[in-house]
């Protein structure tokens, strides 16, 4: 059986197989908040045990549940990080 060309796809195939560029930024920003919070260690993530489930069974990881920021240098990075998530990514 062929594997059909990319461009066979209808569109609702498409975004079921394939992230947009903005899933992929957004995805990169979020990986990336999490990981500094394990300090950039690969052997300190977060297993799936230690995530928190959503009730729709999500897995989502602590960081995203930690206290609300206490000094206006936290509340910078916080929005900082909001407008990460919510910019579009810069083309190459």
């Amino acid at each position: 059986m062929p594997i059909p060309s990319r461009t066979e796809y209808s569109n609702s195939a498409k975004e079921r197989l394939w992230s947009s560029a903005n899933d992929l930024y957004r995805n990169a920003v979020r990986n990336s908040i999490e990981f500094a919070s394990e300090g950039w260690n690969w052997r300190t993530v977060a297993d799936d045990d230690q995530m928190v489930q959503s009730p729709s069974g999500e897995r989502i990881h602590p960081i995203h549940f930690h206290s609300a920021p206490t000094t206006d240098q936290e509340k910078g990075d916080i929005e900082c990080e909001n407008d990460l998530m919510e910019s579009e990514p810069v083309a190459a």
